[in-house]
Protein backbone atom coordinates (compact mmCIF):
# COMPACT_ATOMS: atom_id res chain seq x y z
CA UNK A 1 0.00 0.00 0.00
CA UNK A 2 1.49 3.42 -1.07
CA UNK A 3 1.83 5.91 1.66
CA UNK A 4 -0.79 8.47 -0.45
CA UNK A 5 -3.22 5.57 -0.23
CA UNK A 6 -2.41 5.38 3.59
CA UNK A 7 -2.40 9.18 4.68
CA UNK A 8 -5.81 9.44 2.41
CA UNK A 9 -7.23 6.56 4.47
CA UNK A 10 -6.24 8.27 7.53
CA UNK A 11 -7.28 11.58 6.44
CA UNK A 12 -10.49 9.97 5.84
CA UNK A 13 -10.87 8.34 9.56
CA UNK A 14 -10.00 11.84 10.89
CA UNK A 15 -12.67 13.48 9.49
CA UNK A 16 -15.30 10.95 10.23
CA UNK A 17 -14.42 10.80 13.52
CA UNK A 18 -14.99 14.80 13.83
CA UNK A 19 -18.14 14.73 11.95
CA UNK A 20 -19.73 11.56 14.53
CA UNK A 21 -18.11 13.42 17.32
CA UNK A 22 -20.66 16.66 16.38
CA UNK A 23 -23.38 14.33 15.49
CA UNK A 24 -23.28 12.39 18.96
CA UNK A 25 -23.24 15.49 20.71
CA UNK A 26 -26.75 15.94 21.86
CA UNK A 27 -25.81 11.85 23.21
CA UNK A 28 -23.14 12.13 25.33
CA UNK A 29 -24.01 15.41 26.91
CA UNK A 30 -26.29 15.61 30.16
CA UNK A 31 -29.46 14.16 29.72
CA UNK A 32 -31.04 17.49 29.56
CA UNK A 33 -28.44 19.74 27.84
CA UNK A 34 -28.92 19.93 24.54
CA UNK A 35 -26.41 21.88 22.62
CA UNK A 36 -25.16 23.66 25.37
CA UNK A 37 -28.41 24.59 26.21
CA UNK A 38 -29.89 23.17 29.57
CA UNK A 39 -33.70 22.31 29.87
CA UNK A 40 -35.75 21.13 32.18
CA UNK A 41 -36.73 17.65 32.18
CA UNK A 42 -40.62 17.80 31.11
CA UNK A 43 -39.69 19.56 28.07
CA UNK A 44 -37.47 17.65 26.52
CA UNK A 45 -39.61 16.11 24.49
CA UNK A 46 -41.14 19.44 22.97
CA UNK A 47 -41.93 19.12 19.62
CA UNK A 48 -39.94 22.54 18.31
CA UNK A 49 -36.87 21.54 20.34
CA UNK A 50 -36.83 17.93 18.67
CA UNK A 51 -37.27 19.41 15.44
CA UNK A 52 -34.21 21.95 15.70
CA UNK A 53 -31.96 18.91 16.80
CA UNK A 54 -33.25 17.03 13.54
CA UNK A 55 -32.34 19.69 11.40
CA UNK A 56 -28.75 20.01 13.41
CA UNK A 57 -28.00 16.05 12.51
CA UNK A 58 -29.30 16.93 9.38
CA UNK A 59 -27.03 19.74 7.89
CA UNK A 60 -24.23 18.44 10.17
CA UNK A 61 -24.37 14.93 8.15
CA UNK A 62 -25.02 16.90 4.78
CA UNK A 63 -21.91 19.40 5.06
CA UNK A 64 -19.93 16.95 6.69
CA UNK A 65 -20.04 14.31 3.76
CA UNK A 66 -20.03 16.69 1.25
CA UNK A 67 -16.79 19.08 2.59
CA UNK A 68 -15.37 15.90 3.31
CA UNK A 69 -15.50 13.56 0.01
CA UNK A 70 -13.81 17.20 -1.73
CA UNK A 71 -11.29 17.56 0.89
CA UNK A 72 -10.49 13.66 0.49
CA UNK A 73 -9.83 14.25 -2.93
CA UNK A 74 -7.62 17.80 -2.49
CA UNK A 75 -5.58 15.17 0.13
CA UNK A 76 -4.95 12.95 -2.32
CA UNK A 77 -4.01 14.44 -5.08
CA UNK A 78 -1.91 16.83 -3.15
CA UNK A 79 -0.49 14.74 -0.25
CA UNK A 80 2.45 16.38 0.60
CA UNK A 81 0.71 20.54 0.52
CA UNK A 82 0.72 20.69 4.47
CA UNK A 83 -0.25 24.37 4.87
CA UNK A 84 -3.62 22.79 2.45
CA UNK A 85 -4.19 20.02 4.55
CA UNK A 86 -4.19 22.62 7.85
CA UNK A 87 -6.12 25.34 5.58
CA UNK A 88 -8.75 22.84 4.83
CA UNK A 89 -8.93 21.46 8.63
CA UNK A 90 -9.60 24.58 9.85
CA UNK A 91 -12.31 25.54 7.15
CA UNK A 92 -13.67 21.81 7.72
CA UNK A 93 -13.95 22.48 11.63
CA UNK A 94 -15.19 26.28 11.15
CA UNK A 95 -18.19 24.95 9.16
CA UNK A 96 -19.12 22.30 11.80
CA UNK A 97 -18.67 24.74 14.51
CA UNK A 98 -20.82 27.55 12.34
CA UNK A 99 -23.80 24.64 11.98
CA UNK A 100 -23.56 24.50 15.66
CA UNK A 101 -23.85 27.95 16.68
CA UNK A 102 -26.80 28.20 14.91
CA UNK A 103 -28.79 25.90 16.35
CA UNK A 104 -27.37 26.29 19.74
CA UNK A 105 -28.47 29.47 19.53
CA UNK A 106 -32.30 29.00 18.24
CA UNK A 107 -32.72 26.67 20.98
CA UNK A 108 -31.77 29.58 23.36
CA UNK A 109 -34.15 31.77 21.40
CA UNK A 110 -36.75 28.62 22.15
CA UNK A 111 -35.87 28.79 25.90
CA UNK A 112 -36.00 32.13 26.49
CA UNK A 113 -39.10 32.57 24.34
CA UNK A 114 -41.33 29.55 25.93
CA UNK A 115 -39.45 30.40 29.64
CA UNK A 116 -38.25 27.04 29.60
CA UNK A 117 -35.74 27.49 32.84
CA UNK A 118 -34.93 25.21 35.64
CA UNK A 119 -36.51 26.24 39.20
CA UNK A 120 -33.42 26.75 41.80
CA UNK A 121 -32.62 24.04 43.32
CA UNK A 122 -29.87 23.34 46.00
CA UNK A 123 -26.51 22.50 44.78
CA UNK A 124 -23.63 20.79 47.14
CA UNK A 125 -20.21 21.73 46.23
CA UNK A 126 -17.66 19.01 47.20
CA UNK A 127 -14.87 21.21 48.07
CA UNK A 128 -13.60 18.65 50.90
CA UNK A 129 -12.98 15.53 48.40
CA UNK A 130 -11.11 17.40 45.92
CA UNK A 131 -8.29 18.61 48.38
CA UNK A 132 -7.99 15.52 49.62
CA UNK A 133 -7.38 13.57 46.15
CA UNK A 134 -4.67 16.36 45.64
CA UNK A 135 -1.81 14.35 47.04
CA UNK A 136 -3.20 11.12 45.30
CA UNK A 137 -0.58 8.83 44.40
CA UNK A 138 -2.69 8.41 40.88
CA UNK A 139 -0.20 11.24 39.68
CA UNK A 140 2.85 9.82 40.64
CA UNK A 141 2.06 7.41 37.49
CA UNK A 142 2.57 10.55 35.20
CA UNK A 143 6.69 9.75 35.94
CA UNK A 144 6.47 6.40 33.84
CA UNK A 145 6.31 8.66 30.54
CA UNK A 146 8.84 11.35 32.27
CA UNK A 147 11.22 8.75 32.78
CA UNK A 148 10.90 7.28 29.17
CA UNK A 149 11.32 10.75 28.01
CA UNK A 150 14.49 11.85 30.17
CA UNK A 151 16.23 8.00 29.31
CA UNK A 152 15.95 9.02 25.71
CA UNK A 153 16.86 12.91 26.40
CA UNK A 154 20.16 11.29 28.21
CA UNK A 155 20.83 8.59 25.07
CA UNK A 156 20.39 11.94 22.80
CA UNK A 157 22.70 14.02 24.67
CA UNK A 158 25.73 10.80 24.35
CA UNK A 159 24.77 10.22 20.71
CA UNK A 160 25.18 14.15 20.02
CA UNK A 161 29.08 15.04 19.94
CA UNK A 162 28.95 11.91 17.41
CA UNK A 163 26.29 12.92 14.93
CA UNK A 164 27.06 14.37 11.63
CA UNK A 165 26.81 17.59 10.50
CA UNK A 166 23.34 17.40 8.59
CA UNK A 167 20.82 15.75 10.66
CA UNK A 168 17.67 13.98 9.79
CA UNK A 169 14.45 16.21 10.43
CA UNK A 170 11.76 14.16 8.68
CA UNK A 171 11.08 10.88 7.28
CA UNK A 172 9.40 9.32 4.61
CA UNK A 173 6.57 6.28 4.79
CA UNK A 174 9.22 3.91 4.25
CA UNK A 175 11.45 5.31 7.34
CA UNK A 176 13.99 6.92 4.83
CA UNK A 177 15.15 9.86 5.86
CA UNK A 178 14.48 12.62 3.24
CA UNK A 179 14.96 15.59 5.19
CA UNK A 180 17.81 17.21 7.18
CA UNK A 181 18.77 20.26 8.97
CA UNK A 182 22.25 21.48 9.91
CA UNK A 183 22.96 20.31 13.45
CA UNK A 184 22.37 22.19 16.49
CA UNK A 185 20.97 21.75 19.81
CA UNK A 186 17.83 23.23 18.79
CA UNK A 187 17.40 20.80 15.63
CA UNK A 188 18.37 17.71 17.67
CA UNK A 189 16.52 18.28 20.88
CA UNK A 190 13.47 20.07 19.88
CA UNK A 191 11.28 17.39 20.00
CA UNK A 192 12.20 15.94 23.07
CA UNK A 193 11.69 19.65 24.14
CA UNK A 194 7.94 19.59 22.88
CA UNK A 195 7.09 15.81 24.23
CA UNK A 196 8.52 17.26 27.74
CA UNK A 197 5.78 19.91 27.24
CA UNK A 198 3.09 17.62 26.31
CA UNK A 199 4.01 15.73 29.57
CA UNK A 200 3.72 18.51 31.09
CA UNK A 201 0.50 19.75 30.19
CA UNK A 202 -1.27 16.03 30.25
CA UNK A 203 -0.14 16.25 34.10
CA UNK A 204 -1.74 20.15 34.83
CA UNK A 205 -4.72 18.55 32.72
CA UNK A 206 -4.64 15.39 35.55
CA UNK A 207 -4.04 17.36 38.63
CA UNK A 208 -6.54 19.80 37.89
CA UNK A 209 -9.33 17.12 37.31
CA UNK A 210 -8.57 16.28 40.62
CA UNK A 211 -8.70 20.06 41.94
CA UNK A 212 -11.93 21.08 40.43
CA UNK A 213 -14.74 21.22 42.15
CA UNK A 214 -17.83 19.28 41.48
CA UNK A 215 -21.44 20.00 42.54
CA UNK A 216 -23.09 16.59 43.87
CA UNK A 217 -26.84 15.32 42.74
CA UNK A 218 -29.03 17.03 45.70
CA UNK A 219 -31.46 13.67 45.45
CA UNK A 220 -28.46 11.76 47.07
CA UNK A 221 -25.17 13.42 47.81
CA UNK A 222 -23.91 10.55 48.76
CA UNK A 223 -24.25 7.88 46.06
CA UNK A 224 -23.12 10.96 43.69
CA UNK A 225 -20.12 11.21 45.66
CA UNK A 226 -19.60 7.84 45.13
CA UNK A 227 -19.97 8.13 40.96
CA UNK A 228 -17.37 11.16 41.46
CA UNK A 229 -14.91 9.29 42.63
CA UNK A 230 -15.38 6.53 40.14
CA UNK A 231 -15.30 8.76 37.55
CA UNK A 232 -12.12 10.30 38.14
CA UNK A 233 -10.24 6.89 38.37
CA UNK A 234 -11.38 6.32 35.14
CA UNK A 235 -10.08 10.10 33.90
CA UNK A 236 -7.14 9.37 35.79
CA UNK A 237 -6.12 5.99 33.60
CA UNK A 238 -6.95 8.20 30.03
CA UNK A 239 -5.08 10.85 31.41
CA UNK A 240 -1.82 8.05 31.99
CA UNK A 241 -2.37 6.46 28.98
CA UNK A 242 -2.39 9.55 26.90
CA UNK A 243 0.58 10.73 28.43
CA UNK A 244 2.48 7.44 28.18
CA UNK A 245 1.33 6.54 24.14
CA UNK A 246 2.75 10.20 23.66
CA UNK A 247 6.05 9.70 25.38
CA UNK A 248 6.64 6.20 23.45
CA UNK A 249 6.07 8.06 20.47
CA UNK A 250 8.42 10.64 20.63
CA UNK A 251 10.86 8.72 21.94
CA UNK A 252 10.75 6.29 18.98
CA UNK A 253 11.43 9.36 16.42
CA UNK A 254 13.99 9.60 18.74
CA UNK A 255 15.35 6.60 18.30
CA UNK A 256 14.99 7.35 14.46
CA UNK A 257 17.13 10.12 14.53
CA UNK A 258 19.99 8.46 16.51
CA UNK A 259 19.65 5.43 13.73
CA UNK A 260 18.25 3.01 16.58
CA UNK A 261 14.91 2.17 14.70
CA UNK A 262 15.16 1.93 11.10
CA UNK A 263 11.32 0.70 10.43
CA UNK A 264 8.72 3.38 10.01
CA UNK A 265 6.47 0.65 11.12
CA UNK A 266 7.25 0.39 14.97
CA UNK A 267 5.84 4.11 14.44
CA UNK A 268 2.92 2.71 13.14
CA UNK A 269 2.39 0.32 14.86
CA UNK A 270 2.21 2.15 18.02
CA UNK A 271 0.48 5.01 16.87
CA UNK A 272 -2.44 2.58 15.77
CA UNK A 273 -2.40 0.89 19.64
CA UNK A 274 -2.45 4.70 20.78
CA UNK A 275 -5.30 5.90 18.56
CA UNK A 276 -7.44 2.81 19.10
CA UNK A 277 -7.03 2.58 22.91
CA UNK A 278 -7.55 6.63 23.08
CA UNK A 279 -11.07 6.06 21.30
CA UNK A 280 -12.04 2.75 23.29
CA UNK A 281 -11.63 4.94 26.75
CA UNK A 282 -13.03 8.04 25.20
CA UNK A 283 -16.33 6.47 24.28
CA UNK A 284 -16.59 3.75 27.35
CA UNK A 285 -16.04 7.27 29.33
CA UNK A 286 -18.72 9.03 27.05
CA UNK A 287 -21.35 6.37 27.39
CA UNK A 288 -20.96 4.63 29.85
CA UNK A 289 -19.19 7.45 32.81
CA UNK A 290 -20.03 10.56 32.20
CA UNK A 291 -17.78 14.00 33.37
CA UNK A 292 -18.91 13.18 36.54
CA UNK A 293 -20.32 9.82 36.55
CA UNK A 294 -23.46 10.92 36.30
CA UNK A 295 -23.97 8.08 34.05
CA UNK A 296 -22.96 5.25 36.00
CA UNK A 297 -26.33 3.53 37.66
CA UNK A 298 -26.30 2.77 41.12
CA UNK A 299 -28.36 1.16 43.73
CA UNK A 300 -31.83 3.31 44.97
CA UNK A 301 -31.26 6.51 42.58
CA UNK A 302 -32.50 5.92 38.28
CA UNK A 303 -29.96 7.06 35.89
CA UNK A 304 -32.85 9.23 34.18
CA UNK A 305 -32.28 11.51 37.50
CA UNK A 306 -28.89 11.16 38.09
CA UNK A 307 -28.27 12.17 34.31
CA UNK A 308 -29.75 15.43 34.76
CA UNK A 309 -27.97 18.85 35.10
CA UNK A 310 -29.86 20.73 38.33
CA UNK A 311 -28.57 24.12 37.90
CA UNK A 312 -29.22 25.98 35.01
CA UNK A 313 -25.73 28.25 34.42
CA UNK A 314 -26.24 29.36 30.26
CA UNK A 315 -24.92 32.48 31.31
CA UNK A 316 -21.71 31.52 32.49
CA UNK A 317 -21.11 29.74 29.06
CA UNK A 318 -19.78 31.81 25.63
CA UNK A 319 -22.19 29.75 23.18
CA UNK A 320 -22.37 26.77 25.63
CA UNK A 321 -18.74 25.72 25.14
CA UNK A 322 -16.81 28.41 26.54
CA UNK A 323 -17.07 28.77 30.30
CA UNK A 324 -16.34 32.00 32.08
CA UNK A 325 -16.89 32.62 35.43
CA UNK A 326 -14.35 35.31 37.60
CA UNK A 327 -16.39 33.84 40.65
CA UNK A 328 -15.20 30.64 40.52
CA UNK A 329 -11.65 29.91 40.83
CA UNK A 330 -11.50 26.47 39.18
CA UNK A 331 -9.37 26.34 36.16
CA UNK A 332 -10.98 23.04 34.64
CA UNK A 333 -14.66 22.36 34.88
CA UNK A 334 -16.47 19.60 33.15
CA UNK A 335 -17.77 20.51 29.51
CA UNK A 336 -20.99 21.48 28.93
CA UNK A 337 -21.61 20.04 25.26
CA UNK A 338 -19.96 16.20 24.85
CA UNK A 339 -17.49 14.47 27.20
CA UNK A 340 -14.56 16.52 28.95
CA UNK A 341 -13.17 19.34 30.60
CA UNK A 342 -12.44 22.73 29.39
CA UNK A 343 -10.73 25.76 31.06
CA UNK A 344 -12.54 28.61 33.12
CA UNK A 345 -11.64 31.68 31.23
CA UNK A 346 -12.68 33.98 33.85
CA UNK A 347 -9.95 32.98 36.06
CA UNK A 348 -6.63 33.64 36.01
CA UNK A 349 -5.54 30.26 35.88
CA UNK A 350 -7.74 29.36 32.80
CA UNK A 351 -5.50 32.34 31.23
CA UNK A 352 -2.68 31.35 31.42
CA UNK A 353 -3.37 27.59 30.49
CA UNK A 354 -5.40 28.88 27.19
CA UNK A 355 -2.21 31.26 26.64
CA UNK A 356 0.19 28.45 27.16
CA UNK A 357 -1.96 25.97 24.95
CA UNK A 358 -2.46 28.28 22.06
CA UNK A 359 1.28 29.67 21.92
CA UNK A 360 2.61 25.57 22.18
CA UNK A 361 -0.11 24.96 19.34
CA UNK A 362 1.70 27.75 17.09
CA UNK A 363 4.74 26.38 17.85
CA UNK A 364 4.06 23.42 16.51
CA UNK A 365 2.27 24.31 13.17
CA UNK A 366 5.60 26.34 12.66
CA UNK A 367 7.85 23.22 13.12
CA UNK A 368 7.72 22.09 9.68
CA UNK A 369 8.63 25.45 8.47
CA UNK A 370 11.64 25.75 10.86
CA UNK A 371 12.87 22.68 9.59
CA UNK A 372 12.55 23.36 5.99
Amino acid sequence: MSEKIVFTLMWTLSLALILGTQIILPIVSKKNVRLGVTFPKESLREKRLLKILDRFRTQTLLWGIVLGVGMILLTFLYPKKILLHIILLLLYLLVLYGIYLKYHRELRILKENCHLHLQEEKITVDLKYARDKLNSKILYWHLIPLAILVFSGLALWLKYPDMPEQVPVHWDFHGKADRYAEKSIFTVFALLFIGLLITFFIWIGHYGILRSKQGLNSQNEEKSLKRLQIARKYWGVFMIFENIFSSFIFAEIIGMSMGWIKNSFIIFTTTMIGVLGTLFLIFFIAFRVGNTGEKISTENLEEEDINLSEKDDDNRWIEGIFYNNPEDASVFVPKKVGIGFTVNIGSLGGKLVLAFTLVFVLICLLLPWIFK
